[in-house]
């Protein structure tokens, strides 16, 4: 894992919605299950993130967000093959972790 600053994650945000890509999203609910919903940036600002995740607008505050990224070797979802990169945010308090992947386009 390696922690970036806001304004990296944010610039990876933004190179996504410009480029409409199609992400995957896991949300951490618990220790040992995932999520995985395909997902879109619709918009991307200084304190907030709205993706479009399966015909759902969901909004994430950026307040306090700690953003980092992961190589496909640190993968925490073994199996998952082919993303080009993945990035994460961790919110305060007990809001449950996010990670996005991009998956290679083959």
């Amino acid at each position: 894992m390696n922690i970036i600053s806001s304004s990296e994650g944010l610039s990876i945000l933004r190179n996504w919605k410009t480029q409409r890509t199609l992400l995957w999203l896991f949300s951490l609910d618990t220790g040992d299950f995932a999520t995985k919903l395909e997902a879109k940036v619709l918009s991307c600002g200084e304190d907030r993130v709205t993706l479009m995740v399966d015909d759902s607008e969901k909004v994430f505050s950026l307040e306090s967000t700690e953003f980092f990224t992961l190589s496909a070797d640190e993968s925490p979802f073994p199996g998952l093959a082919r993303v080009r990169r993945f990035l994460g945010m961790r919110f305060p308090g007990d809001a449950p972790e996010v990670i996005l992947a991009e998956p290679t386009i083959t």
